[in-house]
C-alpha cells in the first residue's frame, strides 16, 4: 500500500470514529459491534446480513435500497408536518395509546391489546 493510500485510510478510520463518538460511542468498532448484537438478536449472522435483508425488502417494494426507501418515508413525512419518519411513528404510537392500543401497529391491525 502506498503512504498516501496508507494516511487516507487512517483518515477514514479517524472520520468514522469521530462519528461514532458523536454519536455515543466509544469507537467506531463498537458502534459495530453494538449493531451486530442488536443484528443478531433479531436473528440475523451479523449487521450487513440485517442490512442486506432490509434492502431485498425495500427492493421488493419498488425502490432500489432500504435507504432510498428511508428517504421517502422522510420526504412524506416532513411533506406531512414531521420532523422525519421517526418523528411521525413516535407521533402515531402515542396517539395509538391514548386511543388504548398498545401502539400504532396494533390499532391497524384491529387488534385490541391493552
Amino acid at each position: 500500500m502506498a503512504t498516501q493510500d496508507y494516511l487516507a485510510a487512517i483518515q477514514r478510520e479517524r472520520d468514522a470514529n469521530a462519528r461514532a463518538r458523536a454519536e455515543g460511542y466509544e469507537s467506531a468498532a463498537h458502534k459495530e459491534a453494538h449493531a451486530n448484537v442488536g443484528a443478531q438478536a433479531a436473528g440475523f449472522a451479523d449487521a450487513a446480513a440485517y442490512e442486506r435483508d432490509a434492502n431485498i425488502r425495500a427492493q421488493a417494494a419498488g425502490f432500489t435500497s432500504a435507504v432510498e426507501q428511508e428517504m421517502d418515508a422522510n420526504k412524506r413525512a416532513i411533506a406531512a408536518g414531521f420532523t422525519s419518519a421517526v418523528d411521525q411513528e413516535i407521533d402515531a404510537n402515542r396517539r395509538a395509546r391514548e386511543a388504548g392500543f398498545l401502539n400504532a401497529a396494533d390499532y391497524e391491525s384491529g387488534l385490541r391489546t391493552l
